[in-house]
């Protein structure tokens, strides 16, 4: 059946000890309502939180196993694995690798196991195990304009964020974003994203495991590539749901976490500019690159009341910045540190 099978959407979920919340993201790609055939590759990295059994379970309700289904099964050293068709959605097909070791742990990828689906399918699109799509729609919805636009490489959507059960809503308005835009500042979800796999796959061919390992920030690089090969867009309709967890690196309260994110989200920007940017154009973004990063790290600094951080960082930072600004963006900091007090002392 996997020589046969041509999905035209492949979806990567990569989950670990999402037990809690894995029934909601399977949920939200059973429910989506396509004209076409979609495979939802999911490869959970041997979650120690019984989340495998969740899985599972939720294959038996939902997903045909007669035997005149397109079901198959196989297990290697490495994964256990299934393959199986919704009982009622019949475009919605799920390849589920049950890893046996946490590849994460080791550092051994899981790409080639999504591989086989994703050489086959026109295009790419992405959700972790701890969030979902709420828009029934979402991938008819991008795909049609894909189909419509070839000069469009990557379109994605607004989202909702939960935050220890706060719902808050990020809302913009439909655009068309170039390179620069998105080397210099875009926020894309990565929950929203669906793009063209053939641009997916050249971004791995031509940036080596070797230069974009020191990356960690796993998705930018990938929007910023994808920019730089196509015109990118936002769509207005909010389509997903993304849980903020304290304990991830992004999100996590410690101040060496922070302000590693803040320097390495610089460091991908610095190589973009560097490989990727018009010559011509190179010095006016490095510019823009070397400001944002001051301000950011600075920004972090203010958050956790790093002032000999901040003072150090100011005096060594050479690229790009007069000591007028440096001066101007430390009163910023002043300004963001007694914020945080007043509230502390209010509060």
């Amino acid at each position: 059946m996997n020589n046969t099978f041509v999905p035209l959407v492949c979806v990567e979920c990569i989950t670990f000890n999402h037990s809690a919340y894995v029934r909601e993201t399977l949920d939200g790609f059973s429910k989506q309502e396509t004209s076409f055939p979609f495979v939802c590759t999911i490869i959970d990295d041997a979650s120690t939180d019984n989340e495998q059994d969740v899985i599972n379970g939720y294959l038996s309700d939902f997903f045909d196993f007669s035997a005149g289904g397109l079901s198959y099964r196989r297990e290697t050293d490495d994964y256990q694995f299934v393959f199986a068709q919704h009982k009622k959605n019949v475009h919605c097909f799920f390849a589920v690798y049950l890893l046996k070791y946490n590849h994460n742990s080791i550092g051994k990828n899981k790409l080639p196991y999504t591989e086989e689906w994703l050489s086959k399918a026109k295009y790419l699109a992405f959700c972790e195990g701890d969030d979902y799509w709420i828009d029934p729609l979402k991938l008819q919805k991008q795909v049609d304009f894909l189909e419509r636009n070839e000069d469009y490489g990557l379109v994605h959507t607004n989202l909702y964020s939960n935050t220890d059960g706060k719902i808050t809503k990020s809302f913009k308005k439909s655009k068309t974003r170039n390179y620069e835009e998105v080397l210099l500042n875009t926020e894309i979800g990565t929950l929203t994203v669906l793009m063209r796999s053939s641009i997916f796959m050249d971004y791995l061919t031509e940036i080596k495991p070797s230069e974009r390992g020191w990356f960690v920030i796993g998705d930018a690089p990938i929007w910023k590539y994808a920019a730089y090969r196509s015109k990118v867009i936002l769509l207005e309709d909010i389509t997903s749901m993304y849980r903020f967890h304290a304990s991830s690196i992004s999100h996590s309260g410690n101040f060496e976490n922070k302000a590693k994110i803040v320097k390495t989200a610089h460091d991908i920007k610095c190589y973009y500019n560097k490989y990727y940017s018009p010559k011509e154009r190179f010095e006016y973004l490095q510019k823009s690159i070397d400001k944002s990063y001051f301000q950011s790290y600075l920004e972090v600094c203010a958050c956790f009341g790093k002032t000999k951080n901040a003072i150090s960082f100011i005096r060594g930072f050479k690229e790009n910045i007069s000591w007028k600004e440096k001066l101007y963006y430390f009163s910023l900091y002043i300004i963001e540190r007694l914020k945080i007090f007043y509230h502390v002392i209010c509060d």
